[in-house]
């Protein structure tokens, strides 16, 4: 069973200037967006019970109608909104998530459309970091498929995080455990715009307040990291000691920055600054939002 660590509810406002607000970025063209949606609601059709896709499509629906479709408008449109389980057609652990908000977008993004299909071999015995858990879908689908040994997701979004909880109270898997905060560049407390699903992260102005950890210090305790902190990964990468406490391989979401022209440019040359190998990854349908996939060369760190 996962453990959770809720003695790290981790505000500095020095840390708070590289946020982005997601929430107010549209996600592309309505026939993008639907399409998308329709090859997602499918895979989830095959995989779970039938009340799951409908409940999603019909929520959807109503929001896009509406003009509320989660991720396009800026404030807190996923407070509200129930968590719902769902069995497995196939044996698999139970599915939580909460229809008509972004989840089933990651859960697509995960598992139907292979962002975080790795270039390389995923090193045995890996202790993985799970730096933005969001509903912990990500964890749940490496802990099947990657030769993981410990498996750490942070996330300070108390919304998220339950649905995380209950994610990985389904998955049973002891290797799994939580740090409710904010991955920032030292430990203390930050504003937080949250109630925004996979958008909720550090923002000047943001109307909660959460405890933060030193993500160099996790970051320097792990093999693999997952980064998708919405626009707090700038704090980390500009943070010199990243040229010792980076893993040897990691995945990165960047995001839009203030002062930053091009964000995938910045953050591919930040990592190759610190000897990394670079990958373009899930190409951008955001502007300024991607992936990018890096190693460090064999044995070396920093």
């Amino acid at each position: 069973m996962a453990t959770v660590d809720r003695s790290k509810r981790l505000r500095d406002p020095r840390h708070d200037h590289g946020a982005v607000d997601r929430s107010a970025v549209g996600t592309g063209a309505i026939a993008g967006v639907v399409l998308r949606g329709a090859v997602v609601l499918a895979a989830l059709r095959r995989r779970y019970e039938p009340s799951l896709w409908r409940d999603e499509a019909r929520a959807q629906t109503t929001r896009l109608l509406a003009g509320t479709r989660a991720g396009t408008v800026s404030g807190r449109d996923h407070d509200g909104v129930a968590p719902r389980c769902y069995r497995s057609r196939r044996g698999e652990p139970a599915l939580w998530l909460r229809p008509g908000t972004g989840d089933s977008a990651v859960w697509g993004e995960v598992n139907v459309r292979g962002v975080y299909e790795p270039p390389w071999p995923i090193p045995s015995r890996s202790r993985v970091l799970d730096l933005g858990g969001h509903a912990g879908y990500f964890a749940r689908w490496a802990l099947t498929n990657w030769p993981v040994a410990r498996m750490v997701s942070v996330e300070p979004d108390d919304a998220n995080a339950n649905l995380l909880e209950r994610n990985a109270q389904t998955l049973a898997d002891p290797r799994w455990s939580l740090v409710l905060a904010a991955a920032s560049s030292s430990s203390g407390t930050a504003a937080f715009a949250g109630g925004r699903g996979c958008g909720s992260g550090l923002r000047d102005g943001g109307e909660d307040t959460v405890q933060t950890v030193d993500g160099l210090e996790l970051l320097a305790d792990c093999e693999f990291a997952k980064i998708d902190i919405e626009g707090a990964e700038w704090l980390l990468l500009n943070d010199e000691r990243f040229s010792d406490s980076g893993p040897p391989m990691l995945v990165l979401e960047y995001h839009p920055c203030d002062g930053v022209i091009d964000p995938a440019s910045k953050a591919r040359q930040r990592l190759e600054s610190y000897g990394y190998e670079v990958r373009d990854g899930h190409p951008e349908e955001v502007p300024g939002v991607g992936v990018l996939w890096a190693r460090r060369p064999a044995n070396a760190r920093g």
